[in-house]
C-alpha cells in the first residue's frame, strides 16, 4: 500500500511533464525551419565571392559598380555579431541582402533593394555577423528563407579577400 502512495504521484508528475514538453515543442518551436541546403547547386550558383573583412572594404562594398556577374556576390564579415544596417547610396545595382548570424543562420533577407538611395536603410532584425550581397532575385531563385542556415565555410572557399 505504501508503494502505491508514492508511485501514483510520481507517475502523474512524469505524465504532466511529458505533456508540457510536447506542447512546448509543437507550439513554440519554429515550424518548417529549413537547414543547411543539401543541394550543392546552391553553392555552385556562386562562382566568386568577394570577402569584405576590412573596415574600408565594408564601407565601400559594391558602391559605384555598374554590374555584378550573375554568379558573384560580396560577403561582409564583421568582427562582432550585432544588428547591422546597410544603405544603397552610390550603389548602382539592385541587390538582395542576406543577413546571417555567427552560425550562418539567416536572420533577415532584404530583396530587390532600391539603387542610389540613402534611405531607407536595410537593417537586420537580429544580430548578424555576416551579410551576403548578391544580385536582386538571387534569394528567390535559390529558395532562401529566414531561419535557414548557410555554410559560411563553403561560401568563404569561393572567396577573394578584398
Amino acid at each position: 500500500m505504501l508503494k502505491t502512495k508514492f508511485i501514483l504521484p510520481i507517475l502523474i508528475i512524469f505524465i504532466v511533464a511529458g505533456l508540457s514538453l510536447g506542447f512546448y515543442y509543437f507550439e513554440f518551436l519554429p515550424k518548417n525551419t529549413p537547414g543547411i541546403p543539401k543541394n550543392e547547386d546552391f553553392y555552385s550558383s556562386l562562382d566568386t565571392i568577394e570577402i569584405a573583412s576590412s573596415e574600408q572594404a565594408r564601407i565601400t562594398g559594391l558602391m559605384n559598380r555598374k554590374e555584378l556577374c550573375q554568379k558573384c556576390g560580396m560577403l561582409f564579415e564583421f568582427e562582432t555579431e550585432e544588428k547591422q544596417s546597410f544603405w544603397m547610396e552610390n550603389t548602382l545595382i539592385s541587390l538582395d541582402m542576406i543577413f546571417m548570424d555567427k552560425t550562418g543562420k539567416i536572420v533577415t533577407i532584404h530583396k530587390s533593394t532600391k539603387p542610389l538611395q540613402q534611405f531607407p536603410t536595410y537593417d537586420s532584425k537580429f544580430p548578424a555577423k555576416y551579410v551576403l550581397e548578391v544580385n536582386a532575385g538571387f534569394s528567390d531563385k535559390n529558395n532562401l528563407t529566414e531561419n535557414q542556415s548557410l555554410d559560411i565555410a563553403k561560401l568563404k572557399i569561393k572567396g577573394v579577400v578584398i
